[in-house]
């Protein structure tokens, strides 16, 4: 089946002829080179460390895309359908599966008004004053004038506020833009970028990953980079480029470009493109950074349609353990899905992706619209968390964290069905929520463990209770943690959701420690309390706890969140 992979943007949809291949964990796995052939199909087979390169190529008349024998696995590419069919597995057209589209009525690009902010000086003027670490700057070394352009979409999402939260703001984090490629001369991507000896251009094959124009797909991998730098200032862009100007690109080069970013350190891919066709290899590909601790942002596409989320967003899984490929949507600024995000339960989250302004080629800056620009806010979120986290069991929580962190200020009605079943995602973006969340550890039990809590017949378990993993209370016992870093004199909003499992039984959530008497609430059925607090004038710290207080049932506790009450 050829798959069809798309940029999700409004106004320009890139299709892609991707081929993935899996792709191993162990620290001896060397990716392969890409070759600069053009090639018809791809496939995927199993392999063991005992073959080699040279006679896998020679016995399937193909080349090397993804080699990982510690895992099983290789990505192989041919222009011989006879012998690629020898693999016995499935295999999938690779030219030209991503393809660029026109969407939007009336313009043939999707980033408009770049020509009211290419004055030149007047845009981006001032040198080092505007770029460097000066007053000029804001978030470490984004221009002022994104703050104008973009200040009610980022207080939307607390931006400001999460900034004012962590001084790290990305540091340390590389993320892999995969995309068009990059203005490498643009003055927001000036010590931006990894070193250049990491760079590849899968299109033109050399180290160049250059925004290429002459097309409609001209300079979206720039404003996707930009947009992640706006949210994580200090974190580290990776250029990757395989999609020509005009929007096509081969399956292939976008499994070369995953494996390669995966091997160069990228904690974060960004895949702002999709298709509309299944690819296994792409599935494997998936599953790899799954395994290397790699987390995976892609668009949820431009369908407009319920259903008809794009590959690999539609990958994500739902149910089951931890989540590390991301779905994104877009919404407007009202809050509301945007008409043309698509829909569906594959959804992880929305977040703003209509007129964004950020970086375009030639010292530009546009506005951009399409759910290939939320994507880059939580690939930015993702880099401004794990720059936060040093403890490896948090990093890889980085699921619960999202979860519990989502504003859901009046859209959880509108993503969740009333017959019960997920229907867009679980809400949208909240950047400072998500930050101040990371005080509570453990606070999904996505860990699959109570690490963090100090608990009393207290287990966790793998259960179906929104996909989580959740802790139970068998019988009479508790759950507790002791929150730190919390500021003095200020106003707290604790939360949980506690669960009664067996009529007529009850338990008690609860703060102390805090600089107060004891706050207690008495849960009786399944709820969702939100206990208010205030710390003393030297206190920095509260316990909170969930206790099962009478009975021998069962009591659920999930999605535990402190945060301040303006955050609330």
């Amino acid at each position: 089946m050829k798959a069809m992979f798309r940029a999700t943007f409004i106004g320009v949809i890139l299709l892609l002829n991707l081929v993935l291949g899996g792709c191993g964990s162990s620290p001896t796995s060397t990716p392969s080179q890409h070759p600069s052939e053009d090639f018809s199909y791809i496939t995927s087979i199993k392999i063991d460390t005992q073959d080699e390169r040279a006679d896998i190529e020679a016995l399937y008349d193909a080349k090397i895309i993804s080699w990982h024998p510690e895992t099983g696995f290789a990505i192989i590419a041919s222009n011989s359908a006879q012998a690629i069919a020898t693999t016995n597995t499935a295999t999938e057209s690779n030219s030209n599966a991503f393809k660029a589209s026109v969407m939007a009525a009336g313009s043939s690009v999707w980033a408009e008004g770049f020509s009211a902010w290419s004055s030149g000086s007047a845009a981006w003027g001032g040198g080092s004053a505007a770029w460097g670490g000066g007053s000029a700057t804001w978030g470490g070394g984004v221009n002022k004038a994104f703050i104008l352009a973009n200040q009610s979409l980022w207080e939307d999402i607390n931006l400001f506020a999460a900034h004012a939260l962590t001084t790290k703001l990305g540091s340390g984090i590389k993320v892999a833009v995969i995309d068009t490629g990059v203005d490498l001369s643009h003055p927001m991507l000036s010590g931006k970028l990894a070193p250049s000896t990491e760079w590849w251009d899968y299109v033109d094959n050399d180290n160049s990953p250059q925004d290429v124009s002459g097309g409609e797909g001209y300079g979206h991998g720039t404003v996707v980079s930009t947009l992640i730098l706006q949210v994580a200032p200090q974190a580290t862009i990776l250029p990757l480029r395989v999609l020509a100007s005009n929007g096509l690109g081969d399956l292939d080069d976008v499994v070369a470009a995953i494996d390669h970013a995966i091997s160069k350190g990228a904690k974060v891919i960004n895949l702002s493109l999709g298709s509309d066709a299944y690819s296994w290899p792409m599935q494997q590909m998936m599953d790899y950074a799954k395994q290397s601790g790699v987390y995976v942002v892609a668009s949820a596409g431009n369908t407009g349609t319920l259903d008809n989320v794009l590959y690999p967003a539609k990958m994500t899984h739902w149910f089951g353990d931890q989540r590390t490929l991301f779905s994104i949507g877009s919404i407007d600024p009202n809050q509301a899905i945007s008409s043309f995000s698509a829909k569906g339960g594959e959804i992880f989250s929305f977040a703003p992706g209509e007129k964004l302004n950020a970086a375009y080629p030639g010292n530009k800056m546009v506005n951009a619209t399409g759910t290939s620009f939320a994507a880059p806010l939580y690939a930015g979120t993702i880099a401004l968390m794990l720059a936060e986290l040093t403890d490896s069991g948090d990093r890889a929580d980085i699921n619960g964290y999202l979860v519990n962190g989502l504003n859901r200020n009046g859209l959880w009605e509108k993503f969740y069905q009333s017959g019960g079943s997920w229907l867009h995602g679980q809400g949208v973006l909240d950047v400072a929520r998500l930050l101040f969340g990371l005080k509570v550890r453990n606070a999904g039990f996505e860990r699959g463990n109570l690490t963090g809590w100090t608990s009393q017949n207290a287990v966790v378990e793998n259960a179906s209770y929104n996909g989580h993993y959740v802790a139970y209370i068998q019988g009479q016992g508790y759950i507790k943690q002791t929150i730190n870093g919390l500021k003095p004199n200020t106003s707290y909003v604790f939360q949980g959701t506690f669960e009664m499992r067996t009529a007529g039984e009850y338990g008690w959530m609860s703060v102390s420690n805090h600089g107060g008497s004891g706050i207690y609430y008495k849960v009786t059925g399944s709820e969702r309390p939100s206990i208010s607090f205030t710390t003393g004038s030297a206190s920095t710290s509260a316990t909170i706890s969930f206790s099962k207080n009478m009975g021998t049932g069962r009591a659920l506790v999930e999605e535990v969140i402190v945060l301040p009450t303006e955050l609330f």
